[in-house]
């Protein structure tokens, strides 16, 4: 049985997988050869004239680009699920919806914005710590939506545990951990309950540099304090009162809604 000659046509002229189109056959230093766009699809490898090479690439990349984002959604959606497990069982339904009209709009301009802080402000029993929390969650929602994965959930501390954590380091050899930890979460910090006691210098000190370090990488921070604008200073520390002053702050008003039912 003589060889093929090398230079003879295929035995078949093969057409274009997408279009069905009849693929061109030409000669290459004489061998004779289908000229199409040899592409690895998302499934499996196409012959492909050059246009559908063209379309098939940009369906497939839009494909991914859904898939991807579906993905970050769903990531999104089961690390919300493991978080809310550790709120409160008093919060774990807390909306920003609970309080009045304008505290929704507000909240949504804070997160969208380069402010910092968010300091809420008012008498024991107004809501705040429940409107920290409503706050928490609605960012975690905003920032859970967008379709690049750099976002973050929250970690809740009463600034009294705080001092209490910062005292132990202080004692214990092992000075400016929980600072560190605390100044450098990329996320949003919830600190409930500042200027509830008095505080050492070391921990108003190891307080001041979270509070500076957070305000000066913008980092999303929400703090709860039955203190005033005025009274910052004189319980805390003027330059924690300068930095809260920064953000944003929100006034609660009302009675207390603990002993008022």
């Amino acid at each position: 049985m003589s060889m093929k000659d090398k230079t003879s046509p295929p035995d078949k002229q093969e057409s274009c997988d997408r279009c069905k189109v009849k693929l061109e056959v030409k000669e290459y230093i004489g061998v004779k050869m289908t000229v199409c766009s040899s592409y690895r699809g998302l499934k499996n490898a196409l012959r492909l004239c050059h246009p559908c090479g063209d379309i098939q690439r940009e369906e497939d990349n839009e494909r991914v680009r859904i898939w991807t984002i579906q993905q970050n959604k769903e990531r999104y959606a089961v690390r919300l699920a493991k978080e809310v497990e550790n709120i409160p069982r008093r919060f774990k339904s807390a909306s920003t919806g609970d309080f009045a009209d304008a505290f929704k709009p507000q909240s949504e301009k804070w997160i969208a914005s380069d402010e910092w802080a968010a300091t809420l402000a008012g008498p024991p029993g107004t809501g705040k710590t429940h409107a920290a929390f409503a706050m928490a969650l609605l960012y975690c929602e905003i920032e859970g939506k967008k379709d690049s994965p750099a976002y973050d959930t929250f970690v809740f501390i009463t600034v009294p545990e705080l001092l209490a954590e910062l005292r132990h380091d202080a004692v214990a050899d092992s000075a400016g951990e929980a600072t560190e930890k605390y100044k450098t979460i990329d996320g949003i910090l919830v600190m409930d309950d500042l200027g509830a006691e008095k505080s050492s210098e070391y921990a108003l000190s190891e307080l001041y540099r979270i509070i500076s370090y957070r305000e000066m990488h913008i980092l999303k921070t929400i703090i709860t304090t039955n203190l005033g604008v005025s009274e910052l200073s004189t319980k805390l520390h003027d330059r924690i009162a300068s930095r809260l002053t920064s953000g944003r702050i929100i006034n609660f008003k009302g009675k207390d809604r603990r002993t008022d039912k």
